[in-house]
C-alpha cells in the first residue's frame, strides 16, 4: 500500500494517468483513475462495487475474450499481443493486426493494442486505427526513457490513419 500511495503521488505531481492492475481494493483506496483487469480476472460488474465510477480495462487475447469483454461496463478494451513479447513470463499467443481490425470493427470502445509493439512495428499497428499503444520493453529496457517515451508518442501521432 505504501508504494501504491507513492506511485499515486507521483502521478498527480506529473499530471498522469495511474492504474492498478488487478486489484480494485488498492485502487479504491489509492484513488487510482483506474483499474485494469485480465480475462481470467473478477468480473466487471464485481470490481464496480469496489471502484464504483472508476475507469476500468480489460485485456484480451482471443476474439472470444474480446466478445466477452465488451458485453461488460469497461472503458477501454487491451488486445494482444500483437506481436511476441518476452515481459511476461507465460506470454499468450501473438494476435497480430489481424486480431485488432476485427475487434475495432465491432466496437466504438476505445481500444489499446498491448504486446511486442516497437519503434519499428508500431506504424503498422497505428494503421489499424486503435487508439493508443502500451509500451513497456522498448520505454523501460531504454537507457534514456523519456527520450524513448517521446519516440513511441512521435512515431504513433506520426502514423495517424
Amino acid at each position: 500500500m505504501d508504494l501504491a500511495f507513492r506511485i499515486r503521488d507521483l502521478t498527480l505531481r506529473y499530471h498522469v494517468s495511474y492504474f492498478i492492475n488487478n486489484r480494485p481494493d488498492i485502487a479504491r483506496l489509492c484513488e487510482a483513475d483506474g483499474l485494469h483487469l485480465g480475462p481470467e480476472d473478477m468480473p466487471v460488474s464485481e470490481a464496480r462495487k469496489i471502484v464504483g465510477n472508476m475507469m476500468i480495462g480489460k485485456s484480451s487475447h482471443s476474439m472470444e475474450q474480446a466478445q466477452s469483454a465488451l458485453e461488460e461496463d469497461i472503458t477501454y478494451l487491451s488486445v494482444g499481443p500483437v506481436y511476441g513479447t518476452d515481459c511476461k513470463k507465460k506470454p499468450d499467443a501473438e494476435v497480430g493486426t489481424d486480431l485488432l481490425n476485427k475487434v475495432l470493427s465491432l466496437t466504438d470502445t476505445p481500444i489499446v493494442a498491448i504486446g511486442g509493439i516497437t519503434l519499428e512495428n508500431v506504424a503498422a499497428v497505428r494503421q489499424t486505427r486503435v487508439n493508443c499503444c502500451g509500451m513497456i520493453r522498448g520505454i523501460m529496457q531504454a537507457s534514456h526513457i523519456k527520450t524513448a517515451a517521446e519516440r513511441y508518442i512521435d512515431a504513433f501521432e506520426t502514423n495517424t490513419p
